[in-house]
């Protein structure tokens, strides 16, 4: 039995139509579709059907560019480099021809095309000519220039650091890429490293504790592992290492791999510890002069007592000599009740320091000069003061701190010349700090002392001309110091002393 289709005469007839509305429709949607250029050409490249997408972003309507070749939208230097012709032998040879490359509208101006090019044959496989379509991806073209540069950048800046080891793990911590960076701390070129674990650089110590896997399991769970550690370079020598792991996704979310940044912070570690062990020497100093200032106050009173005793009841007896021998025990124990007193005042500014609150510094300024009205009046001195601010400071140590500075001033005076002292704020370029000046008349110092004179028992004149203990410009300083500040001093011989304090406005919370 013959149970293949036969078609009769009549049904043949019937689809004619049909097959002509199909081709109507075909021809219709092809017209009409305005994203896409969608045209034929013959075997030879000559346009022979044009399309609403083609007019639209190449410029040229039906009737002026049918029957022209197709390499019109070709640029000059494409056309001499017989591009077009390689389109079409491509497209026979390998049954299409795939481009993206700079096309020519009627105006001149350039567009980045995706060009696809497919061979039309007839049943007998004669070639009838070519289907062509082109899109407009200029603005696409753009933003992957744009990602490309941004990525190249990226590249160049991660490249060129040399001061962070940069570098790209894999899901399984192997590493896949490296930097300048991570080059000149850790010793290893980057064909030395490529495709090892990371754990290499940890101590054996740390590889045996798992801390390698830690780091990674501590970064893919909770997106970032942050930790300090001992890392090895490449000849063995050990460094101190702060560590950044990231856990890196695609555009879908799906984890990648991880960004690894590691910073040798051996130098600030080691300045840590050196600092940690001053202060540590530091306080215990200070628990020493205040429990040896103490012990010793007790002594100097019955040394005082028993020499006032001593000469009240045997004045008459002793010589003149002795008398004498008296007044210096006498003098010498005041000083080193002096001296005691400016070692405990130093070492209150930490350790009895009160919480940073808002000061008004003209109004501390103000009661300072009521407490020293007297030496003030004595000594023929004035002090000029300017409008001052408001700090947050400790509204006792900024007394002191003025109290020491006009002391200093009127103790420091020219002989025969009254002490005229000027104290004023001027602008700082830091808004959130303040400068104070405080400038006298007195007899000055050379410029190399400038430094000098905040040390403690630092002195530039004999005591016998000049008294005090030498501490007061050492309290200065270490209130400023306490407060976040600096105080520094400018002087000539003869010509007085400037004083520039800087202080912050205010503190942070965590430093009050």
């Amino acid at each position: 039995m013959n149970l293949s289709p036969t078609t009769s005469p009549a049904a043949g007839t019937a689809r004619k139509p049909l097959l002509r509305d199909l081709d109507d429709l075909h021809r219709r949607l092809v017209e009409g579709v305005s994203d896409y250029a969608i045209y034929m050409l013959d075997p030879e490249g000559h346009v022979s059907s044009w399309n609403l997408g083609a007019q639209r972003f190449k410029g040229y309507r039906a009737d002026e560019i049918i029957g022209r070749h197709f390499s019109t939208f070709y640029t000059e230097e494409d056309r001499a480099a017989q591009r077009p012709a390689l389109a079409l032998r491509t497209s026979m040879l390998e049954g299409r021809f795939e481009d993206r490359a700079w096309r020519v509208r009627k105006d001149g101006t350039r567009f980045r095309a995706h060009v696809i090019i497919d061979p039309i044959r007839d049943d007998d496989g004669t070639l009838l000519g070519f289907a062509k379509i082109t899109r407009d991806i200029s603005d696409s073209y753009a933003q992957e220039m744009a990602l490309r540069a941004s990525e190249q950048r990226f590249r160049l800046l991660v490249s060129g650091v040399t001061d962070y080891a940069i570098y790209m793990l894999d899901l399984d911590g192997h590493i896949t890429s490296w930097n300048a960076g991570a080059e000149r701390f850790k010793g290893y070129k980057e064909p030395e490293v490529l495709g090892r674990h990371f754990s290499m650089f940890y101590t054996e110590d740390d590889r045996r504790d798992g801390r390698p896997a830690l780091a990674l399991h501590r970064a893919r769970t909770e997106g970032r592992f942050e930790g300090m550690g001992w890392r090895l370079r490449k000849d063995g020598t050990p460094f101190w290492a702060h560590v950044f792991i990231d856990l890196i996704h695609d555009e879908g979310g799906t984890p990648i791999g991880f960004a690894k940044i590691t910073r040798d912070v051996t130098e600030r570690r080691a300045a840590e510890l050196r600092l940690r062990e001053l202060t540590s020497s530091n306080q215990e100093l200070e628990q020493f002069i205040h429990i040896a200032s103490h012990d010793m106050r007790e002594p100097l009173r019955k040394v005082l007592a028993f020499s006032d005793l001593l000469l009240q009841e045997e004045g008459q007896q002793l010589t003149e000599a002795a008398r004498g021998y008296l007044g210096s025990i006498t003098a010498a124990t005041r000083r080193m009740q002096a001296l005691l007193a400016s070692l405990l005042d130093l070492t209150r500014v930490t350790s009895q320091g009160r919480s940073f609150e808002p000061c008004a510094l003209g109004e501390a300024l103000r009661e300072v000069c009521s407490d020293l009205q007297m030496m003030i009046g004595e000594k023929g001195a004035t002090v000029h003061a300017g409008a001052l601010p408001t700090v947050e400071a400790d509204g006792a140590q900024m007394r002191q701190l003025f109290q020491n500075l006009i002391e200093n001033a009127i103790k420091y005076a020219r002989e025969g010349v009254p002490p005229v002292i000027e104290i004023a704020e001027q602008p700082d370029d830091d808004p959130e700090r303040i400068t104070l000046v405080c400038q006298d008349n007195g007899i000055g110092f050379e410029p190399q002392y400038a430094e000098r004179i905040f040390g403690v028992f630092q002195r530039l004149h004999a005591r016998d001309r000049y008294g005090g203990a030498g501490i007061g410009l050492s309290i200065c300083r270490k209130i400023c110091v306490r407060h976040g500040g600096s105080i520094r001093a400018e002087g000539r011989p003869g010509e007085g002393a400037t004083f520039i304090v800087r202080l912050p406005r205010r503190h942070r919370a965590d430093s009050l």
